[in-house]
């Protein structure tokens, strides 16, 4: 059947095309920031314009009926063309107001971000600030988040702009009630049989591991994502974690184990879209990130209470 399309018919293609790369209308509704009922709506309303079903919803997730399979490519080519259109539009921007998106993770995203935010809003009040704090690498290309401050490296997608901004200094800490009752290591293989606080990350949670990649097994007591729950279990004597130097000595209540061995630091990415990062407000956010943390290196890498720029 013949099919004309119109501009209005894109957030319901667009709405099919989330659905088929995250697998669920649930996951579909959260990348488009949108309800689940909408993204329901917006498919029935596209199938019905085909007049043809799309896609299979199941327990499991959905597939692709064969009419879905051969719009496909031609709906990828679209959402393409048109997050190029979004990036273009946003580095023509000259202006030094609206909104700029920064994707993060717990930790720095709570505890850094918003300090520098204000400082550079001091100078810029019309710049709006939106910090997305999720555990999702953000979809620069689809201007999910304008720039993103990612751990461990600057990610896989096309035309990033990218630099690292900081090394964060790891060590092993504990509450002193902990180390009391269950004993101070005086080596690395000491750490053997200890409980353990970890986020989980890794093949081995279990494990110490330290940045010369010595391993000690240990027992999980606690495994937790979160940083605030992460140093509470600490403090309250569950065990011995990795935790930041940066973090863990402005707090009293922890103690550093094996004070002469590090952890496997991690490494901090400034990363924008090179489309993206010619608009005003963005360049001027971004370059701010980058020096402030060049700024506060020395505390990042070894957690020193003497600096004076400190920005935790």
């Amino acid at each position: 059947r013949m099919y004309n399309y119109e501009m209005d018919d894109w957030s319901d293609l667009d709405a099919f095309h989330a659905v088929i790369e995250t697998g669920s209308l649930a996951a579909a509704a959260r990348r488009l920031k949108v309800s689940h009922p909408t993204i329901g709506r917006r498919l029935d309303a596209l199938e019905a314009r085909l007049g043809t079903p799309l896609i299979v919803r199941g327990a499991s997730g959905v597939t692709l009926t064969e009419a879905g399979a051969g719009i496909l490519d031609n709906v990828r080519r679209m959402s393409q063309e048109a997050d190029a259109i979004h990036r273009l539009a946003a580095g023509l921007d000259t202006g030094l107001s609206g909104v700029v998106t920064v994707s993060s993770i717990e930790g720095v995203g709570t505890t850094v971000l918003p300090r520098l935010f204000s400082e550079l809003r001091a100078e810029h009040r019309d710049i709006t600030f939106n910090l997305d704090i999720s555990g999702q690498a953000a979809n620069l290309a689809r201007r999910e988040a304008d720039i993103a401050v990612r751990f461990g490296g600057a990610g896989a997608q096309h035309s990033l702009v990218a630099q690292r901004i900081a090394s964060i200094g790891m060590g092993f800490y504990a509450s002193p009630d902990y180390l009391d009752a269950n004993g101070r290591p005086n080596t690395f293989d000491e750490l053997t049989g200890h409980d353990v606080v970890t986020s989980g990350v890794g093949l081995d949670p279990s494990a110490f591991e330290s940045a010369d990649g010595e391993t000690a097994q240990g027992r999980v007591s606690l495994q937790c994502f979160s940083p605030p729950g992460t140093f509470l279990a600490l403090e309250t004597g569950m065990g011995i974690g990795v935790v930041s130097h940066w973090r863990a000595r402005a707090r009293s209540s922890l103690e550093r184990v094996l004070p002469d061995v590090e952890a496997k630091p991690i490494e901090v990415w400034l990363v924008a879209h090179a489309d993206v990062k010619k608009s005003a407000r963005i360049r001027i956010v971004y370059d701010h990130l980058a020096k402030r943390f060049a700024d506060n290196a020395r505390n990042f890498r070894e957690g020193d209470p003497e600096i004076s720029e400190r920005i935790d």
